[in-house]
């Protein structure tokens, strides 16, 4: 699945709050799917805050890169991390906060790194 072209993504990107804006996650998911697959963290420097322009820098970067479906949510989302592995949550196209899963590969896939 991580073998395919960018434009077979969709990247959905929230904005996730403590007391303030803490950083954007950007969740992964197949182009017509909603379970998300992988997923970034982009942390906020000291100096930005509520106002800052990192949702369309970051969605410029997604663009340039290939991905041409790209969701910037405007809801807080709460920061969320999995209690069982201390992974962070990321955002679904339905705006839920969720634990990226990969999807099961057939048996014959040939293995990735994914860096």
């Amino acid at each position: 699945v991580m073998g395919r072209p960018a434009a077979d993504f969709r990247a959905v990107v929230g904005g996730y709050h403590d007391k303030q804006l803490e950083d954007f996650r950007i969740g992964f998911c197949l182009r017509g799917r909603t379970e998300v697959m992988h997923g970034v963290v982009w942390p906020l420097l000291e100096s930005e805050d509520e106002g800052t322009e990192a949702p369309s820098l970051i969605e410029a970067v997604l663009r340039a890169n290939g991905v041409i479906d790209v969701l910037v949510l405007d809801q807080r989302l709460p920061i969320e991390y999995c209690d069982d592995c201390g992974a962070p949550l990321y955002p679904s196209p339905d705006g839920e906060t969720v634990h990226a899963e990969m999807p099961d590969e057939p048996s014959d896939a040939t293995p990735r790194h994914l860096h």
